[in-house]
């Protein structure tokens, strides 16, 4: 593992670039994450599990359901 700390907001935003072309014509909703939010872990494990939800909610939800994306912090 190589932890380091990961702005959630730019792991969020770069992830749903690279898969703009799957998401082509869906909805998608961003939850206005705070820029400041931020964790400490391994970026590419995180990454993986990011991309994962994103393809499962791709292939597994009806066409035209929209998609979701929500991040913050849990005390």
């Amino acid at each position: 593992l190589r932890r380091e700390r990961v702005a959630v907001r730019t792991l969020i935003e770069d992830v749903l670039s690279r898969h703009r072309e799957q998401l082509h014509g869906r909805t998608l909703s961003v939850s206005d994450i705070e820029p400041e939010l931020a964790v400490n872990g391994d970026r590419a494990i995180l990454t993986s599990a990011l991309e994962q939800f994103i393809d499962n909610a791709c292939c597994y939800s009806t066409s035209g359901t929209p998609i979701s994306v929500t991040a913050g912090e849990h005390l």
